[in-house]
């Protein structure tokens, strides 16, 4: 008798095997989701929680349509939301998403119009919130076309601003000056403009499907001149869907071909070139570029991985079948690709047949090849998911920099009124009326702080030892425990000095506090709501996450033969798994299982044993949780049956 030992249990789903008594031992039969298939194992996925909960949702509840992040030169990170009219930035210090939408501005987004974001260096300088300093780094957004591609310099900048110098293309006399396009890009130091609207004299702008069209070189602002142009891509006859970095070329997906376009300097500046003639993309979000590599959807539904040329390879045959059967071809403008954390899956969020939103997602383990289901229907009865992006490993620090601390702690002097001040143990605790904005490591005078009743005074000069809030810090003095009420003054007319701070033992990067953050997939809603996936997390959003893993059918090879099944033995660790068999109703994910009690698990590997004693020709198995519990199985075992005809 064959063993009927898998020890292999994370093959995933083959949409090409239709008969679930065919699939290979360990794989997922339809029906399964949410359910990792990761390193030989099945476990229950990670949950997803609100980011920067207090102060979503943002702009009153409107769908998030994209995500992202620009990075300025000095490897600041911002996390950027933008929804149908307006732009958010993560304040992670601060615990909140700030407005940095321009002043007066309604983007006028829409879900069928994809958003695009890039980071662009320049030589032409733009003055940072129009009249400081000339700024030479900026971030642009790309509304889909519908209104004018925005700018912003990063932290040294308020708000957005329109970027200018489109008169250089549009028709003389059409007064218009602002971008609109498709997408925004960054390609050979200059900007790419996919799909741009070019307007008439009259100011009607004009759709351009074919082209893609670039500045001077090094210049945000001028659009004319040597070194700037378009081309058109004609010859496949179809238009351009999305564009993004592969190498050293620019790789230009349209909806039923893919083309390359490589610098060759000179007056033609860019040469565009048919790399694959018969295969396009499907939707504009249906592309992530991740390690030189493209992961797109092809226009039949397949997912491919990219490499350049004619170099491309089918990754999505396992679950073809399945994505034609659940995705709504209607709302496929609605669907995304993205990669998890750490290069670990890939995984393409669906709108499911009767849904207007994502609530589905299929991921394939980028080093197995397993592919797995997410469903967040639990989450999202209505709406669903809007925008999907993945934030990468980042560090922030929470303070000021050495030379921030400096430049604000410098002339005129620090003067604020104090709240009171107490004596206990030796520490003296000082509350301003305002924030105080003082530096631990300062000198700070007290004045007039005392009543003449003292029994030690509080005033004259004190190193600041700590700082508990924006409005306390405290430094050390010998003396009785007392307190005094409101009076005088606290003054800092010197700034702390790189000596002062390494003689506290303190240079001015530990007194920041610097916090790593790892790479995450984040999910945004039609709702305005914002959320990040932690490997914490077995919620999503504190609502349990449903796991079903459903196994192969067993028949032995004998379909006309009754057998009797004594049970099975798995190996698992976790919290808890219901384990439930069936001997009919193979066709159908919910019908006819028998389901034993949850067996309680531990948090190391452990053999447990069900037993059966039933009988039939064929059985299935199916691994699930309840109440929340989290599951990790290594193996699973049926135990031999007998052939009935033998007895």
């Amino acid at each position: 008798m064959q063993s009927l030992l898998t020890k292999k249990v994370d093959r995933g789903f083959d949409a090409t095997i239709r008969d679930a008594t065919e699939l290979p031992r360990g794989s997922a039969a339809d029906g399964s989701q949410n359910v990792l298939y990761s390193r030989g194992t099945i476990k229950t996925p990670y949950g997803f929680g609100k980011v920067e909960a207090d102060s979503l949702p943002l702009d009153s509840g409107n769908a998030v349509l994209f995500a992202g992040i620009y990075t300025e030169l000095d490897k600041t990170q911002h996390f950027l939301s933008c929804t149908q009219n307006k732009i958010y930035r993560r304040d992670i210090e601060g615990s909140q998403w700030n407005d940095i939408t321009q002043a007066g501005v309604s983007l006028g987004g829409g879900i069928y119009s994809p958003m695009s974001i890039a980071s662009v260096l320049h030589t032409d300088g733009l003055a940072l919130n129009g009249t400081g300093n000339s700024w030479y780094h900026h971030c642009l957004v790309s509304t889909g076309g519908v209104s004018p591609i925005q700018r912003w310099a990063g932290k040294f900048e308020t708000d957005f601003a329109d970027l200018l110098g489109a008169d250089g293309y549009h028709t003389v006399g059409s007064g218009i000056t602002k971008h609109y396009a498709e997408q925004v890009g960054a390609f050979y130091n200059r900007v790419i403009l996919v799909n741009p609207k070019e307007a008439d004299a009259n100011g009607n702008l004009i759709d351009n499907n074919q082209r893609l069209r670039w500045p001077q070189a090094g210049k945000l602002e001028t659009w004319n001149g040597t070194g700037s142009g378009y081309r058109d891509l004609l010859d496949t006859g179809g238009s351009n869907m999305r564009g993004a970095l592969l190498g050293t070329q620019w790789i230009q997906y349209q909806n039923n071909s893919i083309w390359s376009l490589t610098h060759v300097g000179g007056t033609r500046v860019f040469e565009p070139d048919i790399e694959i003639p018969d295969l396009g993309l499907l939707a504009p979000y249906l592309l992530y570029s991740k390690n030189n590599v493209h992961y797109f959807v092809g226009n039949d539904y397949n997912l491919y991985a990219y490499y350049s040329g004619s170099n491309i390879v089918n990754i999505g045959r396992k679950i073809q079948r399945f994505l034609e059967r659940d995705l709504d071809s209607a709302y496929i403008d609605r669907c995304w690709l993205y990669m998890g954390a750490e290069n670990s899956r890939l995984w393409l969020y669906i709108v499911p047949n009767g849904k207007t939103e994502v609530t589905q997602a299929y991921g394939i383990d980028i080093h197995t090849g397993s592919w797995m289901k997410r469903d967040f229907t639990h989450k999202w009865t209505t709406g669903g998911v809007t925008c999907v992006s993945l934030v990468g490993a980042s560090s922030y620090y929470a303070g000021q920099s050495y030379r921030e601390a400096i430049n604000s702690s410098q002339s005129p002097s620090k003067n604020v009124a104090i709240g009171g001040a107490v004596r206990s143990s030796n520490v003296v605790t000082v509350t301003t009326d305002i924030p105080h904005g003082f530096i631990v490591g300062e000198t700070v005078t007290l004045a007039g702080c005392d009543s003449g009743g003292e029994t030690d005074a509080f005033d004259g000069d004190h190193t600041i030892a700590s700082k508990p809030s924006t409005t306390t810090f405290t430094f050390s003095q010998t003396g009785a425990d007392e307190a005094n009420g409101a009076a005088g003054t606290a003054t800092v007319d010197k700034a702390m000095t790189y000596q002062d701070a390494v003689n506290i033992e303190e240079t001015y990067r530990q007194a920041l506090q610097e916090t790593l953050i790892k790479e995450r997939i984040v999910l945004a809603d039609s709702t305005g709501y914002v959320y990040q996936h932690d490997d914490d997390l077995t919620q999503d959003d504190g609502i349990d996450i449903p796991s079903r893993h459903i196994t192969e059918v067993y028949d032995l090879g004998l379909p006309g033969k009754n057998k009797l099944w004594p049970g099975i033995r798995i190996t698992a660790k976790g919290t808890g798994v219901i384990v439930s068999y069936r001997t009919g109703n193979f066709e159908t994910t919910d019908t006819g299982w028998t389901a034993f009690a949850e067996q309680e698990l531990t948090s190391e590997f452990t053999d447990y044993k069900l037993t059966i004693w039933d009988t039939s020709k064929k059985i299935q198995f199916r691994f699930t949780n309840a109440d929340g519990d989290d599951f990790q199985i290594s193996n699973y075992e049926v135990i031999e049956p007998t052939i009935m005809a033998e007895v």
